[in-house]
This record gives C-alpha cells, sequence and structure tokens, in this order.
C-alpha cells in the first residue's frame, strides 16, 4: 500500500470494491417525448457499445482506469439494493 500526505488515507492495491451506481436524468416531466427518446437512444447505445466507446475516449476516463490497474486487483462485487434487478425504462 502507498501512503500519501494523509496520515491515515492509504491505497489498497491488491483489492478492488465495486459497487453498482445508479444514473438519473431529469427532465421537465411532463415533455414525454424526450424522456422516450433519451430511453430510445441510451439504450441503443448501450446495447450497440456505442456508450462505452464514447465514456472510455474521455482521457480523464483512461487516465483513471489505468492508475486503477483493475486488471491486476481482486475485485469484490457489492449489491447495491437501491437498483433494480434489469434495466428499467426511464419514465
Amino acid at each position: 500500500m502507498r501512503k500519501y500526505r494523509f496520515k491515515n488515507l492509504v491505497v489498497e492495491d491488491k483489492h478492488l470494491l465495486y459497487y453498482p451506481p445508479a444514473m438519473y436524468f431529469f427532465v421537465q416531466k411532463n415533455n414525454h417525448t424526450l424522456v422516450q427518446r433519451l430511453e430510445y437512444g441510451l439504450n441503443q447505445a448501450i446495447d450497440d457499445g456505442s456508450f462505452d466507446t464514447l465514456l472510455y475516449s474521455y482521457l480523464a476516463h483512461q487516465e483513471a482506469l489505468s492508475k486503477a490497474r483493475l486488471n491486476s486487483r481482486i475485485m469484490h462485487k457489492l449489491s447495491n439494493p437501491f437498483l433494480p434487478k434489469k434495466r428499467l425504462p426511464l419514465s
């Protein structure tokens, strides 16, 4: 483990905790057309892989993932009881 300038803070370099987050988009509640379009577009992008391609194309994301060294860590997947079991529509 590496020590940083914070006396009691260390970075664990063998293990990784993964806690699946939620992502929300807020739109005006009466704008059903926008809700449907966002739902369709995001689901298409996730299904065809273009969402991940765009996400990972940002330099800041690339640097963070590189520094995290995910391939050399043991990942412990935690459950998020606040997430639905399957992907729900955005509306």
